[in-house]
């Protein structure tokens, strides 16, 4: 009896709001029906429908199935029913990183868990994400790529692109940071806004972004300037990314999970970083062995993905000079 009761709720819960909120799904309405891309494919053009609130059934018109919510939880996690059974139980514990007041509402109202989501997000997205792209990427800004990092990219349904980087790391998300992209001709950019500042999106818990390798690490704000660090440093050093001065505070927490000795601080070269990097230097345990790397303090730039751009640039004046003489 409990457990009829219990699938008779699960079987209320909106399929299109369980998209949304576990697979970040984007929706739009087409007469009776919600569309978003096929979370059980790739595809480019919207043909996963959703009737609701009524019938609370879906479709896939790409492969001519559809059912209730139990069927398509089925089918997107490869498990039996009973297995899609728990995981609707645990629904209330998954919540998608979105400002908007439907999902504050659902927040609020039943304490989601964000890193679950992230989880979610991720294992979806990676199904289709384009490694070509990826690598192109990191290329176009002159940075090191290890397929161990686990960078995936997706489209959203309104088109925007975003290279996505699993915190800590793939095997252990907390959070996605997403990187919106725009590819022009072959070639990739990055978006920014009006004011001229890098578009980004955090899903899940913020949280540092970890690459390890050694007990000892070089620390910075962004993920650009960690992987400049292995090029400036070399590739022997465990890269940590805080993903914002704020993330400061979790500092020890990275230290203590991936038991690092030695710990080298290249934070930014303005206020908030000088902050922030005082603010290390006391949550860091004693017995760690702290440095503050000065590279790019004393070539009077911001970062230290701003020092490579530098010395790149100054390598081909220097290449021009010599292909002349």
């Amino acid at each position: 009896m409990f457990f009829d009761e219990i699938k008779d709720k699960i079987k209320q819960i909106s399929i299109k709001d369980y998209l949304e909120t576990v697979y970040g799904c984007e929706f739009k309405r087409v007469g009776n029906s919600w569309f978003c891309l096929s979370p059980l494919r790739a595809e480019n053009n919207p043909s996963f429908s959703v009737k609701m609130p009524e019938e609370n059934f879906w479709y896939d018109f790409g492969i001519g199935e559809g059912g209730d919510i139990f069927k398509l939880v089925q089918k997107l996690e490869n498990c039996t029913f009973m297995e899609a059974y728990e995981r609707l139980k645990n629904f209330l514990g998954i919540v998608p990183e979105m400002k908007n007041r439907k999902v504050e509402k659902i927040l609020k109202k039943n304490n989601l868990d964000k890193a679950q989501h992230a989880q979610s997000f991720y294992r979806t997205i990676v199904k289709t994400s384009n490694e070509i792209l990826i690598r192109r990427y990191f290329k176009t800004f002159g940075l090191p790529f290890y397929t161990e990092f686990g960078v995936a990219e997706y489209t959203s349904i309104k088109g925007e692109q975003f290279v996505v980087f699993p915190c800590p790391d793939k095997t252990n998300i907390i959070s996605l940071e997403c990187r919106a992209i725009k590819t022009i001709n072959g070639y990739i950019e990055e978006v920014r806004d009006e004011y001229g500042k890098k578009i980004k999106r955090t899903i899940g818990n913020k949280y540092p972004w970890v690459f390890y390798r050694t007990s000892e690490a070089i620390v910075t704000e962004s993920i650009f300037d960690c992987l400049a660090g292995e090029l400036i440093y070399g590739n022997h050093l465990t890269l940590v990314a805080l993903n914002g001065v704020g993330n400061v505070k979790l500092l020890p927490d990275v230290i203590h999970k991936y038991n690092l000795t030695t710990v080298h601080l290249a934070l930014d070269n303005d206020e908030p970083g000088k902050i922030a990097t005082q603010k290390a230097i006391e949550l860091i345990p004693n017995e760690i062995d702290t440095f503050i790397k000065k590279d790019h303090v004393r070539a009077g730039v911001k970062d230290l993905y701003q020092l490579i751009k530098i010395k790149a640039e100054k390598e081909e004046l220097c290449w021009q000079k010599l292909s002349k003489k």
